[in-house]
């Protein structure tokens, strides 16, 4: 709950709509891989500059794996 919290927090300060939009390749798998990168970047952003965020994210993504079956 946390890691989403603080990356729905990551995202308002650090992600822009309109820029994404504009760049994002119309082509379904690149633009999918276009919105991949753009999560990891502010996540990135987050990780680096507050240890705590970086440590919610990490369980956000644990929980998303198990969750999927990952091991």
């Amino acid at each position: 709950l946390r890691g989403q919290a603080d990356l729905a927090a990551l995202s308002l300060r650090h992600h822009k709509p309109s820029v994404h939009q504009k760049k994002r390749p119309k082509n379904q798998k690149a633009g999918a891989v276009f919105d991949a990168l753009e999560l990891m970047r502010i996540q990135l952003i987050g990780s680096e500059t507050m240890h705590g965020v970086a440590t919610n994210l990490d369980n956000r993504m644990t929980n998303y794996c198990e969750n999927q079956g990952y091991k």
